[in-house]
């Protein structure tokens, strides 16, 4: 595929778009088996966008799942991925995401302690976290009220539906001649060179063998 019109970018910005957001539903309802079937996209996508980082940390999350860890392990870590900490169905975050939140809540108790703060302050005052948090949960149920619900991060699912409403209203959209400077675009998936995938996969296959040694 040389060149591009309106109707194939169309087309590609549905199929990536349609990936983040199964991958954004996927996490929200903590089904593993989504996860990790979307990873294997990504890392071919990522393959061809220069986002190496990425796409080292995805095959090595799917290196763990399928490879290097016991069945239990494996089992365990594709349901463990997501985590919810207000309860309820479809209100999983990232384990990162949930490590951010108590990442301020540090921060937040250890600036409180001003010129008092020592490593030992700090390190009680972290400890003491998931004690107060069980704390106020019970104390909460027991006199019956709700508190404040914890912020989650932002998901970039607003964004797709916000570009995708941008682009049904727009000429561009409707129209299936090509447009000027198209002519050079092309899929993302089209891009990918078969041959340099294959040899990055060995490659981190030999360097996942001899770092286990």
């Amino acid at each position: 595929m040389s060149s591009m019109n309106a109707k194939d970018v169309k087309e590609a910005f549905m199929q990536t778009a349609l990936l983040l957001l199964d991958d954004n539903d996927a996490m929200n309802m903590g089904d593993g088996d989504r996860l990790f079937r979307n990873a294997k996209f990504e890392v071919l996508l990522h393959s061809q966008t220069s986002h190496t980082k990425y796409r080292l940390w995805l095959w090595r999350m799917i290196a763990y799942e399928t490879a290097l860890l016991s069945d239990r392990q494996s089992y365990e870590y594709k349901w463990n991925t997501v985590v919810n900490i207000n309860g309820g169905t479809g209100n999983n975050i990232p384990c990162d995401n949930m490590l951010e939140i108590y990442v301020h809540k540090v921060k937040d108790k250890i600036r409180a302690q001003g010129a008092n703060l020592t490593y030992q302050s700090a390190r009680m005052a972290v400890l003491s976290m998931p004690t107060l948090d069980a704390i106020k949960e019970n104390l909460t149920s027991k006199i019956q009220s709700r508190i404040k619900s914890r912020k989650k991060p932002k998901t970039k699912a607003s964004d797709i539906t916000t570009m995708t409403d941008q682009l049904l209203d727009s000429p561009f959209f409707c129209t299936h001649k090509n447009i000027l400077g198209l002519q050079k675009v092309k899929h993302p998936f089209h891009k990918l060179d078969g041959g340099k995938v294959q040899g990055w996969l060995t490659k981190q296959r030999s360097r996942a063998f001899l770092e286990m040694q």
